[in-house]
């Protein structure tokens, strides 16, 4: 009876063991998992940040190149001002690479229907100045030598401000020219005006006035009695000759 109670103990202890064992093995495990978990989030988010890093965005080297590229074209006058505030402002608000590439394609189209109409504004300012000079040279305003000397330096322009430059020395020219002739034509005036003055002057002196001819025939008061006298003398020399024939007959 002892024996057998003995053996149940036994078997109860080791029981006991066993089964504290197995909980401890199934907790030191379950640690053991929950760290490893730990260790592999950590590492994976570590691999994400490095990635992450070491990944340029495209996005904004896309827009950032773009935006280098029209500021360019805007300095070099193949966009306007305003044609450039409109791209940057859409490109500001694309998403996607492909959406800013598609802004850069319509800069481009811009840049293309500008370089047109400029030629065509060119071409026709080039023929609008020679045109120009020659009406100037038909008016006199201009000399043969420096139309051709200006036709020559329009043939040579290249661009649309050049053509202003020397749209700006025609006017100069025509003005100093014009200065010249109505200086020339003030003084002929002024000569001329001095001429009819001196001629008027002599003939004044040569041509006496109503007055002088009413004094040169009156006569003197020296001259009136002489007169006078004789008519006296006269009317004495008939009454006398009247009388001695009385006294003969």
């Amino acid at each position: 009876m002892k024996k057998l109670v003995l053996g149940t103990v036994i078997m109860a202890s080791l029981l006991v063991g066993q089964m504290g064992y197995a909980s401890e093995s199934t907790s030191t495990s379950s640690t053991d998992n929950s760290s490893s978990k730990v260790i592999s989030s950590e590492v994976n988010d570590t691999t994400e940040t490095t990635t992450d890093e070491s990944i340029p965005d495209a996005l904004a080297i896309t827009k950032s190149d773009i935006f280098l590229l029209m500021n360019d074209m805007v300095n070099e006058g193949k966009l306007s001002q305003f044609q450039y505030e409109g791209l940057i402002s859409r490109l500001e608000k694309v998403n996607t690479v492909e959406e800013a590439t598609l802004v850069y394609s319509d800069a481009n189209d811009l840049v293309k229907q500008n370089k047109d109409l400029y030629q065509s504004s060119f071409d026709e300012k080039v023929y609008n100045t020679k045109h120009q000079i020659e009406l100037l040279v038909q008016a006199g305003r201009l000399t043969q030598k420096q139309a051709d000397e200006f036709v020559a330096k329009v043939d040579s322009c290249k661009t649309i401000d050049a053509l202003d430059d020397i749209w700006a020395e025609i006017e100069k020219a025509v003005d100093k020219i014009s200065t010249k002739a109505t200086s020339t034509t003030e003084t002929n005036i002024t000569e001329t005006s001095t001429t009819e003055n001196d001629k008027k002057t002599e003939t004044v002196a040569k041509i006496p006035n109503s007055s002088d001819k009413q004094l040169a025939s009156l006569p003197k008061t020296g001259e009136k009695k002489s007169s006078v006298g004789l008519q006296l003398s006269l009317v004495a020399s008939l009454f006398l000759v009247s009388v001695l024939i009385k006294r003969k007959l």
